[in-house]
């Protein structure tokens, strides 16, 4: 009798402490869903809250629809029961009472289904396959997991990004309360970062921020980054650039807001870089860097000279970062300037002209080529068309004679502006970049609608530095063909 009230004892305290391994952690969570964030940080940590805080739940109903899932889950709960019922009984009744061949093992199958769960089953997919090849998505998914920090994964940013993939991860962050944003990569999965965290707070879709239908709020999910590739400046720039496959269209939006927290850049991580995207990469900062030295704004010396300073430094290691890849110092100095040139310091005061970069916008739109390659062909053959209007000459003569120290030719100082522009085109040439068209299987099909879309069909112009009209768009688009 003694022996079975301890036998029975036993079984209890073993229940009790099944019990309590059970609901603890239950306990736990829904005790720190109440207490303060300073009380969850603190240590030793305490089990029940010292003072009650409904800011967590507040912010919860705020952040997602949680009626909404839970109004779902009803409906799939009761979906999925009344479908089980009248399947699985039928099921049940044919492996009771029907004897057939290899009965025995599809039951078996059947029941180790039911015991696994489903996501166990399911192997994520990760698109930058670079990234896993340099090593740095195991030091990123380490740090990460060492530092008790719970994530998931977003792969599959593409150059020129997609805004069908934003749409993804706002319904991803969403769904998992994400409050936090990590880009690893360059300008195109940052970008996609800055459209994900504003547009998890607007209520409608993502795109009417994109193309500027709506002006973006007070509220986004702060981004930071791991740059390996330098070219776009996102790491520092407060605006995005997304593309609609299915319009075309190519084109973003900015906030104050939009600027990443931080950005950690090693030049070390961009040593694996193919020579093109180096290259690409190159194009786009010193681009970024034109469309704001070329304008009209008097008395911007000391910007000018920073500009010019950014545009040398790239002229002097682009051929080295080519040569010997994993050269840290041209790497560094390439880096830099890619965030120097777009973190909008060098614009301070003046007025901006950024035609080249809406045309390309257009054309990568349409054809879907890489955003440096396209600034290759459209830039040389913009400033050699300015050439030719008197009053956009002395810029152009300032450049050729300040960046790339060519001699003034004070009777044809024409001649000096169009020598800049060939140093300009040597350059692309010998970093295997295109300078026409053509050579990126590019025709004349688009002409006309680009210079449509970028005039409204001819109602105003593009440009400050030099106001072009949809004829003006035309005769460039001719000679870059």
């Amino acid at each position: 009798m003694r022996k079975q009230t301890l036998v029975k004892a036993l079984e209890k305290g073993i229940c009790i402490l099944v019990m309590l391994i059970v609901l603890v952690p239950f306990i736990w969570m829904v005790s720190m869903a109440f207490k303060t964030d300073a009380e969850i940080l603190s240590f030793p940590p305490t089990f029940f809250p010292k003072e009650i805080t409904w800011k967590h739940m507040t912010a919860i109903w705020k952040r997602i629809p949680l009626m909404t899932y839970i109004k779902n889950t009803v409906i799939f709960a009761v979906g999925v029961a009344f479908v089980s019922v009248m399947i699985d009984s039928l099921a049940g009744y044919a492996f009771a009472r029907i004897r057939f061949k290899g009965r025995n093992i599809l039951f078996s199958l059947i029941l180790l289904t039911m015991m696994v769960p489903f996501q166990v089953t399911m192997i994520p997919l990760y698109g930058g396959s670079s990234i896993k090849r340099s090593g740095l998505y195991d030091r990123v998914v380490k740090s990460l997991t060492d530092a008790g920090l719970w994530f998931t994964e977003l792969p599959g940013v593409v150059p020129n990004p997609r805004v069908s993939l934003v749409r993804k991860g706002i319904e991803i962050c969403r769904k998992d309360g994400i409050d936090f944003l990590l880009a690893v990569g360059g300008g195109s999965v940052i970008d996609t970062c800055k459209s994900m965290g504003f547009g998890v707070y607007y209520d409608g879709d993502v795109w009417d921020l994109i193309c500027g239908k709506v002006k973006p709020g007070e509220k986004r999910i702060p981004v930071a980054d791991i740059l390996t590739l330098p070219a776009a400046g996102s790491e520092e720039s407060d605006s995005c650039i997304v593309s609609d496959e299915t319009i075309p269209m190519k084109t973003g939006f900015g906030s104050p807001l939009m600027r990443p927290i931080f950005s950690i850049m090693n030049p070390e991580l961009t040593y694996t870089l193919p020579p093109y995207q180096t290259a690409c990469g190159c194009m786009d900062m010193m681009s970024h860097a034109m469309e704001r030295y070329f304008s009209r704004t008097p008395n911007v010396e000391m910007t000018d000279r920073v500009t010019e300073a950014i545009l040398q430094t790239v002229i002097h290691n682009l051929p080295i970062a080519l040569a010997k890849p994993d050269d840290y110092a041209a790497r560094a100095e390439i880096m830099l300037c890619g965030t120097w040139a777009q973190n909008d310091m060098t614009g301070c005061g003046r007025a901006q002209d950024w035609f080249n970069h809406g045309l390309e916008h257009q054309i990568s739109g349409f054809y879907d080529i890489a955003h440096g390659a396209g600034l290759a062909i459209s830039t040389p053959a913009w400033m050699e068309y300015l050439s030719e209007k008197e009053d956009c000459l002395p810029k152009l003569v300032q450049y050729a004679t300040r960046v790339w120290h060519i001699d003034l030719n004070l009777e044809n100082p024409k001649e000096t502006a169009l020598e800049g522009v060939r140093r300009l085109r040597d350059l692309i040439h010998r970093a295997g970049l295109p300078l026409t068209l053509a050579e990126v299987g590019i025709g004349t099909e688009k002409f006309e609608e680009i210079a449509d879309l970028m005039t409204d069909c001819g109602s105003h112009t593009c440009g400050s530095f030099y106001a072009m009209s949809r004829a003006d768009i035309l005769a460039l688009l001719d000679r870059m063909k």
